[in-house]
């Protein structure tokens, strides 16, 4: 018989689906359909087990005018969304800002850096896109929220209260890092692609439930409606400079989630498609290039100043005017007959 099991009322079973988050996932999906696609139960691969999960909501915004002739690239705007509804409080104790923050876009190659030549050194710069798009000063990653790496949700244990951070971890902070590593890995552009989709990419976890921040200079918590987890990870490039050592999640109450949407993502994901429109080359080749080194060691001025790489570019320009031009033509010559020998 369709009926209940005895001991279980429809009022317990409506009190469990209020706690879980599913109401919550049902409201944003509702409020994001039509300027978002919305893909609820979202399926990914996790990078350590191999198994299937599932992910609250991705929700896809293009950047661009789907009316406009096709261009190199489309950038659009991926949420990766998870959603989390308590009685108890989440609690998360202030860090500072990391130095550089970067952003992390699927559908290019690579995923969070452009390598830099200039004319007048023989170094490559490895630079964020934040950086080489000159983004890392926009409210939304400049003075937006409170940073936190420690947090914990508060648990009730008998007759007092108990802090646990492994829920937030294993249920919010990893299967928003693996969902994403999942989007940019499927992403990936081929060798054959001749246009590109950068999607990119803002880790959300949506919290109803109290929200509180403890201040580094202070000993007493605050009420907050937004805060960026950082999430440290071994280097993709062990041995290299990379920003994405440093991984956001933005933890945001619910019923802030339209100022953050309003007032900080779009502003910030409209200024990324209108950076990126101006370096497409760029984005898609994942290389570019500068006329003075100076820029890239002061970092001002690098959006204006960034271009494609050339094709060829003198090397005589690049190498210090010591070196003989003789030197130079017998390094070419020996180039020349390790190329014929290897083509036998």
């Amino acid at each position: 018989m369709n009926v209940l099991p005895p001991g279980v009322s429809a009022e317990q079973v409506d009190d469990a689906v209020a706690l879980s988050g599913y109401p919550l996932q049902t409201v944003l999906e509702r409020t994001l359909r039509g300027p978002f696609t919305v893909t609820p139960e979202w399926s990914y691969v996790d990078r350590e087990s191999g198994a299937t999960r599932n992910m609250d909501l991705l929700a896809v915004k293009p950047l661009f005018d789907w009316a406009a002739p096709q261009q190199l690239i489309s950038p659009l705007l991926a949420l990766l969304i998870e959603c989390k509804r308590a009685t108890l409080p989440y609690i998360f104790f202030e860090t500072a800002r990391p130095l550089r923050l970067n952003i992390e876009i699927a559908g290019v190659y690579p995923r969070s850096t452009i390598q830099i030549s200039a004319d007048d050194d023989l170094s490559h710069w490895n630079e964020s896109f934040a950086t080489s798009l000159e983004l890392s000063e926009e409210e939304f990653l400049s003075s937006g929220p409170a940073y936190a790496s420690t947090f914990a949700r508060i648990n009730r244990a008998g007759n007092h209260l108990d802090l646990s951070g492994s829920d937030i971890f294993n249920n919010a902070v990893m299967p928003l890092i693996k969902a994403s590593d999942y989007l940019i890995d499927i992403n990936m552009p081929r060798p054959s692609h001749r246009y590109y989709h950068p999607q990119l990419v803002v880790r959300v976890c949506v919290v109803d439930a109290p929200m509180l921040i403890f201040r580094q200079a202070s000993e007493h918590a605050e009420i907050t409606d937004w805060v960026r987890v950082l999430r440290h990870e071994i280097p993709v490039a062990p041995g290299h400079f990379n920003d994405a050592e440093v991984r956001p999640i933005d933890f945001v109450h619910s019923d802030y989630l339209a100022t953050y949407l309003s007032k900080f993502l779009m502003p910030f994901a409209e200024r990324f498609a209108e950076r990126a429109a101006a370096h497409q080359v760029e984005l898609a080749t994942g290389k570019g290039h500068v006329t003075h080194s100076r820029t890239l060691r002061e970092l001002s001025g690098l959006h204006a100043e960034l271009r494609p790489r050339p094709r060829s570019s003198s090397i005589r320009h690049s190498l210090p005017v010591a070196v003989p031009l003789w030197l130079l033509g017998e390094a070419r010559s020996r180039l020349r007959g390790l190329v014929r020998r290897s083509e036998r």
